[in-house]
């Protein structure tokens, strides 16, 4: 083999549930392995009456006359009266398929090549075939002559044991792939790799923790095999893959634009994530961002409340590697714990990565959005991805229910009276079936949905604690008053059936991560579920997520039998002058 190219191959990192595509093209790949006898006329001019021109082979010798007006049909006439050459070739190709020979062994065709007019004669079949025109029999002028190019077809029986081969080797995992041989391209493909390894953090730590498993590293090898003799064997640099892939009809439209979904992140510097940014979170959401780095060395998180510039935070970042996944834990109760201090006023807070040496951006910029309307419904659940290593969550905000359904099947039992044994007993499992509501949302939220819904790994978050949950059924319905806002609805169960009842719960409840001194209420709700009504001197005010107190003189009691929690100030208050704190239900 002479030459041997790649054509094309796969980005830097590549997706590996999407196509990984090499183009493989060798110089004499088609003479090596059979090709089709041709034979080219290229035209200066439109040839004059009488002009002639003769083909031969092993089968035939035939001899085509131009003529001045329409070709008989014995196919060895050529009509010439044409005013311009693309006339005359266009119809030169007609006359030609007239001929018996022609139009059973050959394809003829035609075009133009460095501004000369040509008619091209090919052999329809791979295989022997001799074919030429002999100088010496043939009168054209305006043929330039001898033929621009002829060749004889090689039959592909004689090479039959000769092919090119390619091998993707994937960490321990290779798979040879043999390509066709119809077209000098030779195209290799592997459509998915072996599972990768997942998994996060958790419980969170304020922090990033690197994902090796999310990339995986492969090269590509291809040779020449002539008779079992391999050579030339070509092997491409070390190239990288990361879990997941895009749908298919984001694949296609990236192949149709000749871009690459490596070459789309580069450009936009995005997270591995779909989540549609401006999301609507809550001080106890659980938040990770996924970050492919390209870049070696300190890297910063910051966030920035309200879009204030004179309220930018950050945390140092372990030394990041290029070309490895890490995860960000960036949950916004973990955030504002780091600060030391509680955001009264907090819309939303923006975040992004930075170099720590020259401020370099090396993000996108994620903006969330806080909700501090109290939800009694409110369900958080994370999820795999398309990403497939990667995380997110989303919070279902709407009402919900749940139930509980006996499955029965017999057993024998263990201890029992002679005369009152029975073999077939009942023994039955329990399911929890339940439905949540993600409340009105946006076509945008709804969306990305679809990333919840076809995700291989999900999870409800209660109270700090992960429960693996599998989908039943979903249904979307659209607001009624035609606005563009949608509610999603699912029946979910967990992935477990109750053989067992205990009396102890074993689930400990989750503090809130903010916190704000001894005096600060970390969250609204009591052991009963219900929500807080505060109410000085027994009226009732506006509800708010937090309450804090500030000043001296300030003592909290926990008023556990009569379901209240007493806030005294000093400045000789009598009991009827106190603070209640109650919960509604």
């Amino acid at each position: 083999m002479t030459n041997l190219t790649i054509t094309h191959t796969p980005a830097a990192i590549a997706l590996s549930d999407n196509d990984l595509l090499f183009k493989v093209v060798t110089d004499n790949y088609l003479q090596s392995a059979g090709t089709k006898a041709h034979i080219a006329f290229y035209f200066n001019s439109i040839p004059a009456v009488g002009d002639y021109f003769r083909i031969v082979s092993d089968y035939f010798d035939l001899t085509f006359t131009f003529v001045d007006g329409t070709a008989d049909n014995s196919g060895l006439q050529i009509n010439r009266n044409w005013n311009e050459l693309f006339e005359f070739r266009t119809f030169m190709l007609l006359d030609l398929q007239k001929n018996y020979y022609i139009n059973k062994y050959f394809n003829v065709t035609h075009g133009i090549d460095t501004d000369i007019d040509y008619v091209k004669i090919e052999a329809k079949e791979v295989g022997d075939f001799n074919l030429a025109q002999p100088d010496d029999s043939t009168d054209c002028p305006a043929m330039l002559g001898p033929p621009y190019y002829d060749n004889d077809g090689a039959n592909k029986t004689y090479r039959n044991n000769y092919r090119l081969e390619g091998k993707l080797s994937i960490l321990d995992f290779e798979d040879s792939i043999i390509p066709t041989h119809d077209t000098q391209e030779a195209a290799f493909n592997y459509k998915k790799m072996p599972e990768l390894q997942g998994g996060f953090a958790w419980p969170e730590t304020l922090g990033t923790i690197e994902r090796p498993d999310m990339i995986a590293e492969y090269r590509f090898q291809v040779w020449e095999n002539d008779n079992s003799v391999r050579s030339a064997i070509f092997k491409t640099s070390i190239l990288k893959v990361l879990q997941g892939g895009v749908s298919k009809k984001d694949y296609k439209s990236l192949i149709d634009a000749e871009s690459t979904w490596y070459e789309m992140w580069q450009e936009n510097q995005w997270f591995l994530t779909w989540q549609p940014n401006g999301h609507v979170i809550d001080l106890n959401s659980t938040l990770k961002l996924y970050h492919l780095s390209t870049y070696t060395g300190n890297v910063r998180l910051y966030w920035k409340i309200n879009g204030d510039p004179q309220n930018v935070n950050f945390i140092a970042l372990d030394d990041l590697l290029a070309n490895t996944v890490y995860e960000i834990i960036a949950s916004p109760g973990l955030l504002f714990s780091f600060m030391g201090s509680y955001i009264t006023d907090l819309e939303y807070f923006d975040l992004w990565l930075e170099k720590q040496s020259d401020g370099t951006v090396l993000s996108e910029t994620r903006r969330y959005y806080i909700d501090w309307q109290y939800c009694e419904f409110r369900r958080e659940f994370l999820f795999s991805n398309s990403y497939r290593g990667a995380y997110d969550t989303l919070r279902f905000t709407g009402k919900g229910s749940e139930s509980w359904e006996t499955e029965s099947y017999t057993y024998e039992h263990k201890v029992y009276d002679e005369e009152l044994k029975k073999i077939n007993q009942s023994r039955s499992k329990l399911s929890n079936p339940q439905k949540t509501n993600t409340g009105w949302i946006s076509r945008e939220v709804l969306e990305y949905m679809q990333e919840f819904l076809l995700s291989e790994d999900r999870y409800e978050i209660r109270n700090g604690k992960l429960y693996p949950v599998y989908i039943t059924s979903s249904k979307i319905t659209k607001r009624a008053d035609g606005e563009y806002i949608y509610s999603l609805e699912i029946e979910f169960q967990y992935s477990f059936n109750e053989e067992y009842f205990s009396s102890v719960d074993g689930i400990q409840e989750q503090s809130n991560p903010v916190s704000g001194g001894s005096n600060f209420i970390p969250q609204i709700g009591g052991a009963g579920g219900g929500h807080v009504i505060i109410a000085p001197d027994g009226t009732e005010m506006q509800q708010r997520a937090y309450l804090k107190f500030i000043g001296a003189g300030v003592t909290v009691t926990d008023d556990e039998g009569n379901n209240q929690t007493i806030v005294e100030i000093e400045g000789g208050k009598t009991a009827s002058d106190r603070l209640y704190m109650f919960n509604k239900y």
